[in-house]
């Protein structure tokens, strides 16, 4: 799963998640304590990130952490990406206040400090409060 994702390739990606026990690989922290989801998401592959979390919280948890205590969608809010913040709320069902497992910020904080006012503004629009 990995290498598809990495790969970038959504269509490898759904036929991986088919073939494999995605409660375990798709969920699973990588080598570098990242999910399929996140490593997704730092590559800003919206398309990816899109096939994984319409697998469904069956297969896929948006929420998992990384072993830096990051979820997808706080790495999402840090890095600027707008869409996939909606992505993973609205589709994934992402809970938009959970904080980090160190500082204890939410997405909403995490965007607010990097000064992403369009982040900021699609956090609150799904409920993010803070």
């Amino acid at each position: 799963m990995q290498y598809a994702v990495s790969l970038g390739d959504s269509n490898l990606v759904r036929l991986m998640a088919s073939i494999a026990d995605c409660n375990s690989s798709g969920n699973s922290l990588l080598l570098h304590g990242k999910t399929p989801l996140i490593l997704a998401v730092e590559q800003n592959n919206y398309k990816v990130a899109q096939t994984l979390v319409e697998l469904g919280p069956d297969k896929i948890n948006v929420d998992q952490m990384d072993n830096d205590g990051h979820t997808a969608l706080v790495i999402a809010a840090s890095m600027g990406f707008a869409n996939i913040c909606q992505l993973l709320i609205q589709v994934g069902g992402a809970d938009v206040q959970k904080k980090t497992k160190k500082g204890g910020q939410t997405a909403l904080q995490k965007a607010k400090k990097r000064k992403f006012e369009n982040v900021v503004e699609v956090l609150k629009s799904l409920g993010a409060e803070g």
